[in-house]
């Protein structure tokens, strides 16, 4: 990790450099960027498919398909993030152990063979976030916003999802 305070900049925002935890995972995320623009989903006519289509393909890029609702609600628990009021902001280095854990425990269910590699899809998705969430660019996230996106994107059927979307204690 980079711990100096040298600035860097992601598509027009500025994030010090112990924001970003490597300069490839802004690599990455600029790659998964580009790509989505390739995809041509601004061309969907209807908002809401197109939102759709978006966030279908982040959720394959990061891997979230892979991972449901109970996985995310496990390391939510583990990570201490359920008794926390949702208006709380949390800085990266709790998401990245909340996403890297996720990540962990994914691949002690699948074989060897279809593993993800942890460390990308943490930078990804933790990237994917903090340009989506962190309107302030401070390098904080509120945990309902976290809850939200980390719920939206996983696997699992609607109505577990709709009865845990607090992810309550």
């Amino acid at each position: 990790m980079l711990h100096n305070r040298r600035l860097a900049s992601l598509d027009g925002r500025r994030y010090s450099d112990d924001m970003m935890t490597t300069a490839h995972s802004v690599g990455e995320h600029r790659h998964m960027i580009a790509k989505m623009k390739g995809q041509n989903f601004d061309a969907i006519r209807f908002a809401s498919y197109r939102l759709a289509s978006k966030l279908r393909f982040v959720q394959k890029k990061t891997h979230l398909h892979l991972v449901d609702i109970w996985n995310v609600i496990e390391a939510f628990r583990e990570n201490g993030f359920h008794t926390l009021d949702p208006k709380t902001e949390i800085g990266i280095s709790r998401l990245e152990a909340l996403i890297s854990g996720l990540y962990y425990q994914l691949n002690k269910r699948l074989p060897t063979t279809q593993q993800v590699n942890t460390d990308n899809c943490t930078n990804l998705l933790l990237n994917w976030l903090l340009y989506t969430f962190n309107a302030e660019d401070n390098g904080r996230l509120r945990v309902f916003a976290i809850k939200v996106a980390l719920g939206i994107l996983c696997a699992g059927k609607l109505m577990d999802k709709l009865r845990c979307q607090s992810f309550s204690q």
